[in-house]
């Protein structure tokens, strides 16, 4: 049998937050809340675990191999179903040194084998740079007492390219302020349907399937558009990160979009 060729998807931060701090925000079930999963539980240590959900349907638990608070974590994913005859493992790995007076987190998420789980690392690799541009942000507030996340998770009965025409369009998030316009690093100015502004950067634009904006006027929330292309349909995502505390303001925001999602994709599933 020959050999198999493996690719892994690598990311990296430079921050001013204490190894302390940046190991908090990966190792702990609060701080894996403010950046990735809304629900999260940590068995610390070597043979622990780390379980998150997404909502009911969405869950998911990772084996720890290595625990050295605020230098590594290692994490073997779920054993993968073969597709060669051998069995697929993948692997993650975060890293924390300090370099020049700051924090360097990197992380490897390893062991995809090409062409037949290229899908896979393509997708994964998409909402790994989502999540981790949501992380750097979180480690610019680490005073913030409060963080919160709030979206939907939902399958829609259209494609990837009919739902984000939808949600971008003059019937979507953004009143038809034109957010399809709007380049990777240029600013922007809108407001929601119900008139609530929506001020920042554009980080990442690359439609039909991802959208990551730095909204200032909402200290720095980052906002985060994902969707996934099915069999019949497209799986959308619609969160909001928030490390201002204003839970009221995040609330009214949520059933704004909820009551456009509804309207938008009457006949969606929703997770949670």
């Amino acid at each position: 049998m020959s050999e198999r060729r493996v690719k892994n998807i690598e990311l990296s931060i430079t921050t001013e937050a204490s190894p302390e701090q940046v190991w908090k925000a990966v190792a702990t079930a609060e701080g894996l809340q403010g950046w990735f999963a809304p629900q999260a539980k940590v068995e610390p240590g070597e043979g622990g675990s780390i379980w998150v959900s997404f909502g009911e349907g969405m869950e998911g638990s990772t084996q720890i191999v290595s625990w050295e608070p605020g230098v590594l974590l290692k994490l073997h994913d779920p054993p993968r179903e073969e597709k060669d005859g051998e069995p697929v493992r993948l692997m993650q790995e975060y890293s924390i040194r300090t370099e020049k007076g700051k924090t360097v987190l990197r992380f490897v998420h390893s062991g995809f084998v090409e062409e037949q789980w290229d899908n896979e690392y393509e997708s994964m690799k998409r909402g790994w740079v989502q999540f981790f541009i949501v992380l750097e942000e979180m480690l610019r507030h680490p005073e913030t007492a409060r963080r919160d996340q709030m979206g939907y998770l939902l399958i829609a009965k259209k494609t990837a390219e009919e739902a984000w025409a939808k949600l971008t369009g003059p019937d979507g998030i953004d009143h038809g302020d034109g957010i399809v316009g709007i380049a990777e690093g240029e600013r922007f100015s809108w407001q929601t349907p119900a008139g609530l502004p929506m001020e920042g950067e554009m980080l990442v634009h690359q439609p039909p399937l991802d959208l990551v904006a730095r909204l200032a006027n909402w200290q720095d929330a980052i906002l985060r558009i994902s969707l996934e292309r099915m069999e019949q349909g497209s799986m959308v995502n619609l969160m909001l990160h928030s490390f201002d505390g204003d839970a009221g303001r995040l609330e009214e925001l949520g059933a704004e979009w909820k009551a456009i999602l509804d309207r938008l994709f009457p006949d969606a599933s929703y997770f949670g």
